[in-house]
């Protein structure tokens, strides 16, 4: 136990000692609270607690396998025993145990975010309602908070006319779900508490169950979630949160006060301070409360021409809005809602032909753009040039311009343009630049001010403006507060109207809202019911604090020189310019003041808000209600930073010599030869994935990395599947680079929709996807017609298909079975729609005979999916092989009964795409991405996967000495991504189309220096015995030491390359002369499908594979031991 403790520091130790009661813990930046959590896992179980009684669950999907490793090396085998995942897998389980209390059944299937549109679609469809004023989007946002807040649709309250009717589809969509027997993932959540508080036997036996809670990322939570939580541990209050609760001002920093300027450290609750309190003036207010605790990282150091020092944590809200500066040139980022983002630079002020004007505006006018931010001001073009191409070449954004009317001769047509914008995902390129920039995209510097266009209803905000309205009286010292919208959308004034908010006439056709109130709660609270009304229109926030034009709220991140902010002077506040801003280092306290009424403070003599209204981060409501929940919770900071950095290693020289068609190159690094490549050859392409997640979680542990600090290049799409299980089974936050996540890739979710609707045949959604994919001739109103028809018999589509065919069949009218209610459709279309019944229902039938990766391929045969895909194009093979990846996936569940292994399969592929896209957060995330897509990018540690023959080089180079030049070319790339550390890893074997077959190691790895490079000291999972027919040098160094040399001289390279005959997967490893039950030409019966011949049979691991031609139907491959065959003599 000493040893456990040993290497915590004092605060680490109080919290993993305190084990009985509640705790929360407010953990700062890199201060080891996973240690504290695995740690405090240990400790419990090591004072003779059954780890069965231990639970521990985060909502942002973060920590949860992560802990599992750590504490596997603190306990060993019990560590397996903990009750360990994210609330949604936590909530599926439960659920599935007891469904049936809260009126589904166990089987129930769980939809994504893209299913849940096209459900509210439907409901739109069926209440004759436009999908323009109730845009699925906006409807599925007010129920998804709805359901977070923990209101059904019986709860659902609508504060307007649009929320009223969203309540009537919110009822719709529900009961829909429930007949597609189908759940969203708030539902996960809503359903469990709801069984808790409504089934005691259940809540009870959970209780006696997890006696010992912990809980992760606390400020993340929803009320629902922390239900769930209050629930399970109001019983025994052992439960241990982990938060965080950021403030933003250094000790020291200087705070106004009618007594004169005090260090912020000396400020009490009750105390008197100045605050700005509108064009230009000043009052007193008081101090509601004091934030204070340690941190460490950066802080922003502003610097005004009258000389006075800000500093502030990156994330502090200040006031500030753009100078005109004439002697400056910015380098910006532009976003078009049409067209996504480009870069570019401008003149710092500009003239309209009447006045000077910010550069900007200018140009956001110029190309009908939307919003704009500053990456940097230079003082000259020559460097604002420098920068904008760095920034291009860097994070692959284009420069080129989105408007071209007015722009004089250029050689690309708007045609040109707008094809180029379709073509590049600059929204991802360009959250990761803002990511590297520190930058907010809810924060732009400029954004177009349109005042209402209905063809820009995107841009439709709601403005609150701090001391925007009336000036001082004897009820309120300061200005009061306005909050406004202008437009021309009369639905949305009919919906305002019937929130209960009156309207007014406007200028130019418009109308308006507009009120002024003393208090800003209250201001604010009206600001968020007019965009609610407008279905959640944003907020843009004001201050006018000077005599000047008005301030926009902004995060010290955003501060740039030339921008102007208010400061105090002799009594009043005036317009400040910043000429200098620069991160620093800080470690220390950090406090922020909470100030009645006025909700900002003055500190070295600027203007800046304070914490109680907190734009991101900690959701305080939660905390407090902690302690309201449990009062005798203790508390404890951990403050203690270990964060530290690595060296660099380029090895990319000899790989790129190789190739014929290159100019030489001297890469070289003044930064010491750094660490070595690590050379890691994983079993199989799921090891591959664990390797990487447990390296990336052990440097993160040791060395202090970030998430972002971490890319996985690959050279195809479909290698990203195993990489992203692994992903969410370790509970780490990635995003895919130019392109889309594996499970959310259009071919995967076309057959994943078949799949789920053979489960579950009620599954209205998946039908209307893939019932015209491939293309049959069933257009959207035809399925409107199905779905609604199906409606009116009070069944599902797929069972009124069944009994359209049943009337066909028996040559009758359908109106003879079912009068009340004739099929609405045309003769064709009722052909089209047999048609794919006739399609579905043999695969149907497949269930009883086929395992599940059979079924896979029997879906995408019989409904010539495959032959929809493979048009030809390099883009249908990468599609095709997406689809060969799911089946991959799908032979994991080869050996369980086909019915289970589907209802298994589903439920967790669900989980896997969408469990961590909850809350949609991707600023701390690994990187993933194809090689094509890196290039210009670089990341302090890099993992490159597949590097086997066949994948890098892709098979398509082998015999082509160009195109071989190309895939060297790839690594390259790859390698030189790489500032501090590199590692390449291949398989041993590697599963390709369905089957699992020795790999041979990729050419390129023989390309090495032998002194750039040492093998992983981790042991792969390789079963004993299973051996490499390719040569190896240096076995010593090797884990697999024991392995025979099969060459003579010494190999100048990590593997030889000679090329080896894979081995045949695990079906087909019978000897040539193996005996099997069934031979050509035999005649069997099958209890469906009735007597059929024998066209071939093999062996397939301990069972066979049958061929067997039935009367009337196409040849079924059929695994002898689920299809129970019978000879007929």
């Amino acid at each position: 136990m000493a040893e456990l403790l040993a290497e915590l520091n004092p605060q680490q130790r109080q919290a993993v000692e305190t084990i009985h009661g509640p705790l929360l813990v407010l953990a700062g930046p890199g201060s080891g609270k996973t240690k504290v959590l695995t740690h405090r896992i240990a400790y419990i179980i090591q004072q003779g607690i059954d780890p069965w009684n231990i639970l521990a669950v985060t909502f942002t999907n973060k920590a949860s396998k992560e802990m599992r490793h750590h504490l596997d090396g603190l306990v060993g085998a019990q560590a397996r025993e903990v009750m360990m995942g994210t609330f949604h897998s936590l909530c599926a389980r439960i659920l599935r145990h007891h469904a049936q209390h809260v009126g589904y059944d166990r089987s129930f299937i769980i939809y994504d975010t893209e299913d849940q549109r096209r459900l509210i679609k439907q409901v739109l469809a069926e209440m004759n309602l436009s999908d323009k004023s109730y845009k699925p989007a906006a409807v599925h946002g007010v129920i998804s908070r709805a359901k977070n807040d923990g209101l059904g649709p019986t709860q659902f309250r609508p504060d307007s006319y649009w929320e009223e009717v969203v309540g009537r589809i919110y009822e719709q969509y529900q009961d829909k779900l429930q007949r597609n027997n189908a759940l969203d993932f708030d539902d996960l959540l809503l359903l469990t508490a709801r069984l808790l508080r409504e089934t005691p036997a259940v809540l009870d036996s959970y209780r006696r169950r997890w006696q010992y809670i912990l809980v992760d990322e606390f400020q993340d939570t929803n009320l629902v979630q922390y239900e769930l939580i209050r629930l399970l541990a109001e019983g025994h209050k052992n439960i241990f949160v982990v938060g965080d609760m950021d403030q933003c001002v250094p000790a020291g920093s200087l705070v106004l006060t009618p007594r004169g300027e005090l260090p912020i450290e000396q400020i009490r609750e009750g105390d008197t301070v100045i605050s700005g309190a509108g064009r230009g003036t000043t009052t007193q207010a008081i101090v509601q409360k004091v934030h204070q605790r340690s941190y460490a990282g950066k802080i922003i150091r502003v610097t005004l021409q009258s000389g006075n020092i800000l500093r502030v944590t990156p994330n502090h809200m200040c006031f500030a809005r753009l100078g005109v500066c004439k002697d400056v040139h910015y380098v910006y980022l532009m976003y078009r809602e049409d067209k996504g983002y480009r870069l570019g630079i401008c003149v710092g002020a500009r003239s309209d032909g009447r006045t000077l004007m910010n550069g900007l505006q200018v140009r956001v006018n110029q190309e009908h753009a939307d919003r704009m931010w500053i990456l940097r001001v230079c003082p000259t073009r020559n460097e604002a040039t420098y920068y904008e191409q760095y920034y291009a070449f860097e994070y692959g954004i284009p420069t080129t311009i989105f408007h071209i009317a007015g722009r004089g001769e250029l050689q690309l047509t708007q045609e040109n343009i707008n094809q180029l914008y379709a073509s590049i995902d600059t929204r991802t390129r360009a959250a990761k630049l803002m990511e590297d920039l520190g930058l907010y995209v809810e924060y732009p510097h400029y954004r177009a001010q349109v005042v209402g266009s209905i063809d820009h209803s995107h841009r439709m905000v709601v403005h609150l403006t701090a001391f925007g309205g009336n000036g001082p009286s004897l009820q309120s010292p300061w200005y009061r507060h306005r909050v406004w919208l202008n437009t021309k959308d009369r639905i949305l004034e009919q919906q305002v109207i019937h929130g209960g908010i009156e309207t007014r006439p406007g200028s130019r056709g418009t109308w308006r809202v507009e009120r002024i109130y003393k208090e800003f709660e209250r201001t604010l609270l009206l600001a968020e019911q007019i965009a609610k009304a407008a279905g959640g229109a944003e907020i843009v926030r004001w201050a006018t604090f000077t005599k000047g034009d008005k301030f926009a709220f902004t995060p010290a991140a955003h501060l740039r020189p030339t921008m102007v902010v208010p400061r105090w002077e002799d009594g009043q506040i005036v317009d400040d310019e910043i000429i200098a801003v620069e991160d620093r280092d800080y470690s220390g306290p950090i406090y922020d003041l909470d100030v009645v009424d006025l909700h900002n403070y003055i500190v070295e003599g600027i203007v800046v808000h304070n914490s109680v209204y907190g734009w991101r981060g900690a959701d305080y409501r939660n905390i407090l209600k902690f302690e309201e929940t449990f009062p005798e919770a203790k508390t404890i900071a951990l403050e203690q930073n270990y964060r530290s950095t690595q060296t660099i290693l380029d090895a990319a020289s000899a790989l790129i010599r190789r190739n014929r068609q290159r100019k030489d190159k001297g890469l070289w690094s003044d930064l010491g030869p750094g660490n070595p490549i690590i050379l890691f050859e994983a079993y199989d392409e799921r090891e591959e994935a664990q390797f990487i997640t447990r390296e990336i979680q052990r440097l993160k542990r040791r060395d202090g990395y970030d998430n972002r600090d971490f890319a996985i290049l690959y050279r195809m799409n479909a290698q990203s599947r195993a990489l992203e299980e692994a992903f969410v089974r370790s509970s780490m936050k990635y995003v895919i680079v130019g392109g889309t996540r594996f499970y959310e890739r259009r071919e995967v979710k076309d057959v994943l929709a078949y799949l789920r609707l053979l489960h579950n045949p009620s599954d209205s959604v998946s039908l209307e996807r893939i019932i015209n994919v491939p293309t049959r001739g069933i257009g959207d109103k035809s399925v409107e017609q199905l779905i609604r028809w199906a409606g009116e018999m009070g069944m599902s589509a797929f069972r009124a298909l069944e009994t359209l065919e049943k009337g066909d069949s028996k040559k009758e009218e359908l109106s003879t079975l079912l009068p009340q209610v004739p099929p609405p459709f045309s003769g064709r279309i009722q052909s089209a729609l047999l048609g794919f019944y006739r399609i579905m229902q043999p695969i149907l039938e497949s269930l009883e005979t086929m395992n599940l990766p059979m079924l896979v391929g029997e879906v995408v045969q019989r409904t010539q999916y495959e032959a929809y895909l493979r048009d030809g194009s390099p883009e249908g093979e990468e599609h095709w092989s997406n689809v060969i990846e799911l089946q991959n996936v799908a032979a994991q569940y080869e050996n369980l009964e086909t019915r289970e292994a589907l209802a298994e399969f589903l439920e967790n592929v669900a989980l896997v795409s969408d469990a961590d896209n909850v809350p949609d957060n991707e600023f701390d995330s690994v990187t993933l991405m194809t090689l094509h897509t890196a290039k210009g990018l670089e990341y302090p540690v890099v993992f490159i996967p597949g590097l086997d023959e066949n994948v890098l080089p892709h098979s398509r180079a082998q015999e082509n000495q160009e195109e071989m030049e190309e895939e060297r070319r790839l690594a390259y790339v790859g390698v030189t991504r790489a500032k501090q550390r590199l590692y390449l890893i291949h398989t041993f074997r590697r599963t390709t189309w369905g089957r699992s077959e020795v790999s041979s190691p990729s050419r390129f790895l023989g390309e090495l220096p032998k002194e750039a490079w040492e093998r992983s000291t981790e042991r792969s999972m390789r079963p004993a015995g299973e051996q490499r027919a390719t040569s190896e040098r240096s076995p010593a160094r090797t884990p697999q030491a024991s392995r025979k040399r099969t060459d003579v001289e010494e190999s100048p390279s990590p593997w030889s390359t000679r090329r080896v005959e894979p081995e045949k997967s695990e079906r087909a490893k019978a000897k040539p002369g193996a005996t099997t039950t069934f031979k050509a030409g035999d005649q069997v019966r099958h209890a469906k499908f009735g007597v059929g011949i024998v066209l071939s049979c093999t062996p397939a691991g301990a069972d066979e594979e049958v061929t067997v031609a039935f009367p009337g139907d196409t040849p079924k491959k059929l695994l002898a031991s689920f299809a129970h065959l019978e000879k007929v003599s």
